[in-house]
């Protein structure tokens, strides 16, 4: 037998194989199932939960006077109910929502935490009473002036920058304080604002939380300023 048949016929073989050796039809088959299961795994992460529900949060603030809204809107249905079983009905759906999603995603958790390809995001299902502001403030001769501060219409200085909503995801911390990234976003923000502004001593990152109140009831002056970050001018 001429040796370019056996060439040909041993190709021919190591192409039907495919890859892995498995042959082309089950390497299809096996890339398809993969795909799916990782665009399901996809899905179920992005998919949105209830949030941190707990009895006692709908207990305080925002939180009671909306759960006693609705407990009157279930009345007026002919829904039997009060605040308290209401509220427990809703806590134990908002964590099992949860539970299921975590159970589910937990074979493929550690490789999205490696990765930082998290898809999970939760709903507001509780208003937030206490947001917090980000102040970033310039000191010179003793003198301190407030650059920016969200939500301020004249305190905007690289507002384009730090309102961008990737950029806020830095800084703007949840109920367990601000995010990690947080000590390096206050150290990059200060080298910015010195590079601008050359004539600063020192720049000073700090957010500030305040209570936001309902319409109708009195603003509450109270002010706590948090996470401070101090930098001085470099010698």
């Amino acid at each position: 037998m001429p040796q370019s048949v056996l060439v040909n016929r041993r190709e021919r073989m190591r192409r039907g194989r495919g890859s892995l050796g498995i042959g082309t039809r089950n390497w299809k088959q096996l890339r398809a199932l993969v795909l799916t299961v990782l665009i399901a795994w996809n899905v179920l992460g992005a998919y949105p939960t209830p949030g941190d529900v707990t009895e006692e949060k709908l207990k305080e603030g925002v939180a009671k006077k909306e759960l006693d809204r609705w407990v009157q809107r279930l009345r007026g249905f002919g829904v039997d109910t009060d605040a308290q079983r209401l509220g427990r009905w809703y806590a134990d759906f908002a964590n099992g929502i949860t539970a299921v999603r975590t159970f589910v995603m937990a074979p493929i958790q550690p490789i999205m935490d490696f990765t930082g390809t998290q898809q999970g995001w939760r709903l507001f299902s509780l208003p937030n009473e206490r947001p917090h502001v980000l102040r970033v403030i310039g000191e010179r001769k003793k003198k301190r002036r407030v650059l920016y501060e969200t939500w301020s219409t004249s305190r905007t200085f690289l507002g384009s920058t730090l309102e961008f909503r990737r950029v806020r995801a830095l800084y703007n911390p949840s109920s367990q304080g601000p995010p990690n990234t947080y000590d390096g976003f206050a150290r990059r923000l200060s080298e910015r604002v010195f590079e601008q502004k050359p004539e600063l001593d020192s720049v000073t990152v700090l957010l500030e939380q305040r209570h936001t109140t309902l319409p109708g009831e009195p603003e509450d002056p109270k002010r706590e300023e948090r996470f401070v970050q101090t930098f001085p001018k470099a010698k």
